[in-house]
């Protein structure tokens, strides 16, 4: 009879040896890596993206993670893999197609009561090598913006990425009474700002990135272009202050949202924090903290659940800097601007659903609900104060990156107004 002490050891050493041979089993290691379609994009972009070389060990699990992190740079409209066996070594073959990324914007939007033209190009693909830079102009209603920008996700070929931005923005802003049913305007103002970006990001993993940056803000504000009403109510209420705001922010992202071919699923965490130190009298330095949730479940392979949620808090009464959600990109159906606080939630979910696809065009059907929430208080934060539902089309071209035309329909629910229909370039989140 065997005893305890023998038995033990060699159960220890069958477990051993069985997963040993089972992880064997499950792990590649190629001799050869070719990658196919990328008459543009360098190799050694999409080799950076893979995250392995020929010689090392790599499980089925890092093969499958390192297209997606191919698929996920949105540079290509379709992403496949096959293996091989070569002599008494195998291959890995990668096969793209290249999206064209060389983007002019020519951007009309709609949505609030106010329109939105944008003209500019940029080319998240500049010289084949995986970096992004632009510029836009912006006609907003009756103001005119700019921005221009670089980004590079891998900087020094690391993990490491740079963001510089330089705005010079306008917009016109009005603030609606928010315990009225109806947009009763309470007061207004143009807003002018000169801004800076400096951010550097660090992907620890595929799900796990930070964010740390400078930005600067120079603000002041008039009542051109304002109506003869809201001139009256500056009259009464006066205009914001102007402020100079230099800001240190941090931003940690998790999750992972993995795109298909025109779904997306997965779900991604955005919190970000930051502190103002302000140089204008009177005015205290304070600190902002912002959510964004997203989430996206794909049933079939031609259906998408979509869901954002977004939270924050201002720590200042300056109005620049409170939170104004309204119909052009936060809640269809209401006024831009129409609900305003310092602090604010807002959810979006979607339901999505391809009704006709072609290799040159998709055409999407959309249903929606929209709900908001803006207060001077956080216990205010526990009651819907505006909601929309509605339906809508998307026109998606998929060889064109990020290529898609919206028209969305809303009628409010909660709260009233008149801007039912809202459209523009790119899904609504």
């Amino acid at each position: 009879m065997v005893s305890n002490r023998l038995f033990l050891p060699l159960i220890a050493l069958f477990i051993f040896v069985y997963t040993g041979a089972v992880f064997a089993n499950n792990t590649l290691k190629f001799s050869e890596i070719v990658i196919v379609g990328n008459e543009r994009t360098s190799t050694d972009v999409l080799l950076k993206e893979l995250g392995f070389t020929t010689k090392q060990q790599v499980s089925t699990e890092q093969l499958e993670q390192g297209v997606q992190n191919i698929r996920s740079t949105q540079l290509f409209s379709a992403v496949s893999f096959q293996l091989f066996e070569k002599a008494d070594d195998s291959g890995l073959v990668i096969t793209v197609v290249e999206k064209w990324t060389t983007i002019p914007i020519v951007k009309l939007s709609s949505g609030g009561g106010v329109n939105q033209l944008a003209l500019g190009v940029y080319d998240p693909n500049l010289f084949g090598n995986y970096i992004e830079a632009g510029f836009q102009y912006e006609r907003l209603g009756d103001t005119n913006s700019g921005v221009a920008w670089f980004k590079d996700p891998r900087l020094f070929n690391s993990r490491d990425g740079l963001s510089i931005q330089l705005w010079k923005t306008a917009r016109l802003r009005t603030k609606f009474e928010q315990n009225h049913d109806a947009p009763i305007e309470k007061t207004g103002f143009l807003h002018s700002r000169d801004k800076l970006f400096f951010g550097y990001s660090h992907e620890f993993l595929n799900a796990f990135n930070t964010e740390f940056y400078y930005e600067y803000n120079d603000d002041s504000f008039s009542d051109e272009l304002v109506s003869d009403k809201i001139k009256a109510l500056i009259a009464v209420n006066g205009l914001p202050i102007d402020t100079t705001v230099h800001f240190l922010g941090s931003k940690v992202s998790l999750g992972q949202i993995v795109t298909g071919s025109q779904t997306k699923d997965g779900s991604k965490i955005d919190l970000s924090y930051r502190y103002g130190f302000t140089s204008t009298k009177g005015v205290k330095d304070f600190w902002e903290v912002n959510l964004d949730v997203q989430t996206f479940v794909a049933p079939t392979p031609t259906a998408n659940w979509a869901h954002r949620f977004m939270a924050g808090y201002t720590g200042t009464s300056v109005l620049q800097y409170w939170h104004y959600l309204g119909g052009l990109d936060r809640i269809r159906g209401f006024a831009n601007d129409r609900f305003a606080g310092r602090y604010y939630w807002l959810s979006n979910l979607e339901y999505r659903r391809i009704l006709v696809e072609r290799d040159a065009y998709v055409v999407q059907g959309v249903g929606f609900l929209d709900a908001a929430t803006t207060a001077e208080t956080f216990n205010a934060l526990d009651r819907v104060v505006g909601a929309s539902v509605g339906f809508g089309a998307r026109l998606i071209l998929p060889k064109i990156y990020r290529f898609v035309i919206r028209l969305d329909v809303a009628a409010p629910i909660k709260k009233e107004d008149d801007h039912y229909i809202s459209f523009g370039l790119q899904q609504f989140f």
